[in-house]
């Protein structure tokens, strides 16, 4: 897809071989700036003649041919290309070189004379293609069939690939870079990542039309833990660069009336930031840096020292369901109904290996136990974090530790599958199981899971090195049940309003509000299960 007409027939040119990345030094590689540009490809016409100083470099034939061209939409192309060699880039180049380059392709955007040379040079000077640029993102080129002949060689095999993008779109009109996307590919650069590392980002970005504030958000995010947790820049720039659920930060309502506002938090997010007395932010760790009460202040047009109520906790690496109050009244309410653990919750964990229960053979789809132990804090002055789980039927009451709480949780397996994220995990087994906490303590979750030999996936405290080496921690507070009657609550309740009756539930003779939260966790496992 290009936004000019491509002229049918062959094209023929040379191509540069090696590429010239990596090549420049000394007198020669001085003259190839003078003359080339930084550029990744460079064509000239077939059999010009090669100036003295290019000796090294060796040029091949690039041939390949155009079948068609129509105008699919006003200022847009769509040509049938068959090619006849494989170069690198080759389409991307010798059309840029037709005077027609891709939707999108920036790399090759323009193309030309150098100067007092005849010779045909795709030039590349990536910055200011970036920023000249209106939009950019998946760029105009698909892989329509490939064809080859069989064992035999008595006839051809062919396959074919679907539409490409810009058919199967409203519009063929490409998906647009948001305008601030070049400036973060800037600070990427600027920070360490490599040229493909920054290209598979904000192209999936802009591919995916992401929101690139939170994208840029989470850059600063990357670039705090890199430096200050991981030290070491350049396995933060392939890990994230390689998993881009690293760029994710998506607010979503789960719920919202004049009372009360329930939001989907994203993972590594925080709930709240103490303010100081001027009301700014007084413990933000990194530029940008936002929370749940920040996005709601946003949504309701208050002020950044407006106060919010958070009814409840979720711990900063766990997304999901979380309850703002925006009454007093209703505020006390939900944290009665959290308080007298009246609350129904339930979590989606996605953790490592296939869970099968030792007495159930087959130990998934429906299997469920109850576990049962006490916590109490790590008396190791190395790891003030973690917790320190012991299972009920080893707890002596008089041996348990000051502070020592119980803890109850239910554990379903839901399903056997696949893990698909990028990297270390990747095709290794894990299980999606399904948590209802029956107390509330501190990783109780995160501890049960770990106790039974299947810690939950990016759980860096409690799994092991492979899980510092993934986007997130995969808990999720998937389901929420708030009482609205016949329970009595301290304070006056929630009035019905009619967001209320529209999202109210009965069963048993009970209302209860139903809060469900995506998690989006499909997108990292292949399920296994029949």
């Amino acid at each position: 897809l290009t936004t000019k007409e491509v002229p049918c027939g062959r094209a023929v040119h040379d191509m540069l071989d090696p590429p010239p990345r990596g090549l420049r030094g000394g007198d020669a590689g001085r003259r190839w700036d003078d003359v080339f540009g930084p550029g990744p490809q460079v064509l000239r016409s077939a059999g010009a003649e090669t100036m003295p100083w290019m000796g090294k470099w060796e040029w091949k034939q690039c041939n390949l041919v155009v079948e068609s061209c129509a105008e699919v939409e006003p200022g847009l192309y769509e040509s049938l290309v068959k090619l006849e060699t494989g170069r690198t880039h080759q389409i991307r180049a010798q059309l840029a070189v037709l005077g027609a380059p891709l939707v999108n392709d920036d790399f090759y955007a323009n193309a030309g004379l150098a100067d007092g040379v005849e010779e045909a040079v795709v030039s590349h000077r990536r910055r200011e293609a970036h920023s000249a640029s209106a939009g950019g993102g998946s760029i105009g080129l698909h892989a329509h069939a490939i064809s080859f002949p069989s064992d035999d060689g008595e006839e051809v095999v062919e396959a074919t690939a679907g539409s490409p993008w810009w058919r199967v779109r409203e519009s063929a009109v490409p998906p647009r870079i948001p305008g601030g996307l070049p400036e973060l590919g800037r600070m990427l650069c600027d920070f360490g990542y490599s040229q493909h590392q920054e290209q598979s980002v904000v192209n999936a970005l802009a591919a995916s039309e992401g929101d690139v504030a939170a994208a840029t958000r989470r850059f600063h995010q990357i670039a705090f833990f890199a430096d200050a947790v991981m030290k070491d820049r350049a396995k933060a720039c392939e890990l994230t660069a390689m998993q881009l659920g690293f760029w994710e930060q998506e607010f979503g309502v789960v719920f919202r009336d004049e009372q009360v506002l329930v939001v989907n938090k994203p993972f590594d997010t925080m709930l709240d930031f103490k303010l100081d007395e001027n009301g700014n932010q007084a413990n933000a760790r990194f530029p940008e840096e936002t929370s749940c009460a920040c996005f709601v202040r946003e949504l309701l047009g208050l002020g950044p020292g407006d106060r919010v109520r958070p009814c409840h906790q979720l711990d900063y690496a766990t997304s999901g369901v979380i309850v703002f109050g925006l009454e007093k009244d209703a505020a006390a309410h939900v944290c009665a109904a959290f308080q007298d653990r009246v609350v129904e919750k339930t979590y989606l964990a996605l953790v490592h290996g296939h869970m099968r229960w030792s007495d159930d053979a087959a130990g998934c789809e429906g299997g469920e136990r109850t576990i049962a132990g006490y916590a109490h804090p790590n008396d190791d002055p190395e790891d003030t974090f973690g917790m320190v789980y012991v299972p009920e039927e080893e707890a002596r009451p008089d041996d348990l530790p000051e502070g020592a709480k119980s803890m109850k949780t239910t554990v379903e397996i839901v399903e056997h599958a696949t893990c698909t994220i990028p990297g270390a995990l990747h095709g290794r087994d894990v299980t999606l199981v399904r948590l209802r906490p029956r107390t509330g303590r501190r990783h109780q979750l995160r501890l049960h899971m770990a106790y039974l030999g299947h810690p939950i996936v990016g759980d860096a405290t409690y799994g092991g090195d492979v899980d510092k080496e993934v986007f997130r921690m995969f808990l999720h507070a998937a389901e929420l049940r708030l009482p609205l009657d016949p329970w009595k609550p301290r304070g006056k309740g929630l009035r019905e309003t009619p967001e209320l009756a529209a999202g109210a539930t009965a069963a048993g003779g009970a209302r209860s509000l139903h809060l469900v939260a995506p998690s989006g966790f499909e997108q990292s496992f292949c399920s296994t299960n029949g």
